[in-house]
């Protein structure tokens, strides 16, 4: 398994310049408008993620659950954080939105980097004919449009300190939980059995082979710190790139 696929490329590239048409044309639209009336867009994206997510798992229940569709994943995060942070007011919409917007930004700068460990080629392809495999490139499309909007209506604030505490205390649990669950209900829940990138799979099925139940244990502490890491760096370009769209254009009031 690659970095990119054709079918990622075709996938990808259109729909994240039309996502950032969009973005800018809502900056412009809502330019000045009271904050009720900006987040009616990111609102309304979040009504579509929740209604894909419950068609998704109405649908497996009828035709017998898979447990892989519990959302416990990293990017089942999303079905938390932005439901809150579209719709949350005051102090508590405020402890949520820098993880929101590190969460987020991982995601992005994931697909941006390696695509095909987020959903398959195959995903891609069977997309009209498959209704999970049109979900899951759906459901990482709206959550990268979700951020694109967000950063463009200046929706973040931030305090890095506070944020970076806020993200790293958020991910510490997500990953405690999510190793918990991964080897009870043995689902592959944010790669922590296994991994779907094929070098880091060869390096974690050499540390087994090497030492057994430590290795697996070693991968899973390496991937606990690199999830935090990640969030932390996207978090930085995040802010880097918020910092050239203020230089270049006047901030929303």
């Amino acid at each position: 398994m690659g970095l990119w696929t054709r079918e990622h490329f075709i996938a990808i590239i259109p729909a994240w310049v039309v996502f950032i048409g969009i973005a800018i044309l809502l900056r412009r639209l809502l330019a000045g408008r009271d904050d009720r009336v900006r987040r009616i867009p990111l609102q309304v994206i979040t009504a579509v993620i929740l209604v894909l997510e419950v068609i998704k798992q109405v649908k497996s229940l009828i035709e017998g659950y898979d447990l892989y569709f519990l959302p416990f994943h990293y990017c089942s995060l999303f079905l938390y954080l932005i439901p809150l942070h579209s719709f949350l007011r005051g102090r508590a919409r405020e402890w949520i939105a820098p993880v929101t917007a590190a969460c987020g930004a991982s995601l992005v700068l994931f697909m941006a980097i390696v695509p095909t460990v987020v959903y398959s080629a195959e995903n891609v392809l069977h997309i009209t004919t498959e209704f999970i495999s049109f979900h899951t490139v759906v459901f990482h499309h709206l959550v990268c449009l979700y951020m694109f909007c967000a950063v463009a209506l200046g929706d973040f604030r931030f305090d890095t300190r506070r944020d970076l505490r806020k993200t790293a205390i958020f991910l510490a649990i997500y990953v405690a939980v999510a190793t918990a669950l991964s080897f009870a209900l043995d689902v592959n829940f944010h790669n922590l059995k296994h991994c779907n990138f094929a070098l880091v799979e060869d390096v974690r099925v050499a540390l087994v082979g090497a030492v057994g139940w430590l290795g697996q244990a070693v991968y899973d502490a390496v991937l606990f710190v690199m999830t935090i890491v990640f969030a932390y760096l996207s978090y930085g370009v995040l802010r880097l790139v918020l910092r050239l769209i203020d230089k270049r254009k006047p901030t929303i009031a």
